[in-house]
């Protein structure tokens, strides 16, 4: 399976996928190193008669989110300077 084109990708909105139901495949394929990998191989639509699933009601947009501090306060986004 091949990746996405540069012109794809720039084209593709993840946040359109929400609320939309499918099947995922994953497998477990283990590196030469010995570690485990869990690799998505297949996204196919759900099966006929399968119960679709919505998102929670309380689901804000990452984008939407604020921005929380330390002490666990949120401060409206602003751009912060690299290090």
């Amino acid at each position: 399976m091949a990746g996405f084109t540069a012109e794809e990708l720039q084209g593709f909105d993840l946040e359109k996928l929400i609320g939309v139901n499918c099947q995922i495949q994953i497998v477990q394929e283990i590196s030469d190193q010995g570690r485990i990998y869990a690799n998505v191989q297949a996204i196919v639509p759900l099966g006929k008669g399968m119960t679709k699933i919505r998102p929670s009601e309380d689901y804000v947009r990452v984008v939407d989110r604020a921005k929380a501090d330390q002490h666990g306060t949120t401060q409206p986004d602003e751009e912060v300077a690299p290090f």
